[in-house]
């Protein structure tokens, strides 16, 4: 058989394969789902597993829809959750994010059980935080189990290092009580100092560092945020903190720089990035007698109040930190100074 007849043949044979193709809508782009009918006509496009449209067209793994308000975006929810359902799929698992002017609700379809096939994120605005506040951040969490320590009693925001004992239970039990939860990422110091297992080097290929990033939040489990664990070297490498925020951009999650060193350009990076983040005011417990950080607290509760906004203060999962915590609660709320979980200290 000729080559030009094999080709017609060949040609023949995808034109009526793909004869519905025409009738058959593209993929939604996300800029273009703009209700729930829209959504009806997305998610089998989707959740489907054949092409769509033109050869080798595939579905897309993620969605992102706005909606005027919470009103809205419940619909929305409730519209997608149906229409999965008619679909054979279902929702897996869902979360609430809080960020700068909007929240996020991310839905994650697939089927009972898993594996996920699908995630939609429904995105709509909201007023943005005001007036006096405080974020306390929790470092080093994941040694101690957290139902001992009564860390999930008060108001703070564990960031948990992985690999630890208890890592993925103190994030798992920090959603479970509504708290916002960090991964709390180990970096190389300037110094000689061990940062711990899965450390991230500045003599790491940006792929590498992507990767011990991605292990770390797979350990850790779902989490909301990322701060850095010492890091005084690697922070302050442009290199290497382009490629980390990258990945922790790439997933949706903010970054708190700690500052552990004055070098450090994190912060800067992360606002060239345009991504949610925020950089750490006060660090609680260099002095980790309890007297001392009732003292550092209080400073952090003044300069809220001074500054009529934001304030992020740094402490550790440590006996002493958390009972200077539990003293300072009653002079916050007496100073008109709210204690907010870290996305409402956020820019």
């Amino acid at each position: 058989m000729g080559r030009a007849r094999r080709l017609a043949l060949f040609g023949l044979a995808l034109c009526i394969l793909y004869s519905g193709c025409a009738r058959v809508p593209l993929p939604v782009e996300p800029e273009t789902v703009k209700g729930e009918a829209d959504i009806a006509l997305a998610l089998p496009l989707h959740l489907g597993q054949r092409p769509v449209g033109p050869p080798n067209r595939l579905p897309q793994p993620e969605l992102k829809v706005t909606a005027a308000d919470s009103d809205e975006a419940e619909l929305l929810a409730q519209s997608a959750a149906r229409r999965a359902g008619e679909l054979g799929s279902a929702v897996i698992s869902h979360e609430v994010r809080e960020l700068p002017g909007r929240r996020e609700l991310v839905m994650r379809f697939g089927p009972e059980g898993g594996p996920e096939r699908f995630r939609l994120t429904i995105i709509w605005p909201v007023e943005p935080p005001r007036g006096p506040r405080l974020a306390i951040i929790i470092d080093d969490c994941g040694g101690r189990d957290p139902v001992a320590t009564g860390i999930l009693d008060l108001p703070v925001t564990p960031s948990v290092l992985p690999y630890r004992t208890y890592s993925r239970a103190v994030a798992q039990a920090a959603r479970e009580a509504g708290r916002e939860v960090m991964l709390h990422l180990p970096c190389e110091p300037l110094g000689s100092e061990n940062p711990g297992t899965g450390a991230l080097y500045t003599y790491m290929t940006d792929a590498e560092l992507r990767r011990l990033v991605v292990k770390a939040l797979e350990d850790v489990g779902p989490v909301d945020g990322v701060n850095n664990h010492m890091g005084s070297k690697l922070t302050s490498d442009r290199r290497c903190m382009g490629a980390v925020l990258a990945e922790i951009d790439d997933r949706g999650l903010w970054f708190v720089d700690s500052v552990t060193h004055h070098t450090s350009v994190a912060d800067a990076l992360a606002a060239e990035r345009g991504m949610p983040h925020a950089r750490r005011d006060i660090f609680l417990d260099n002095d980790p007698a309890r007297r001392a950080v009732v003292s550092q607290l209080k400073s952090a509760v003044d300069l809220a109040r001074e500054r009529d906004g934001p304030v992020v203060v740094i402490g550790h999962d440590r006996d002493a930190t958390l009972d200077a915590v539990r003293e300072v609660i009653s002079y916050a709320r007496e100073a008109g100074v709210a204690l907010v979980g870290v996305s409402q200290c956020l820019e």
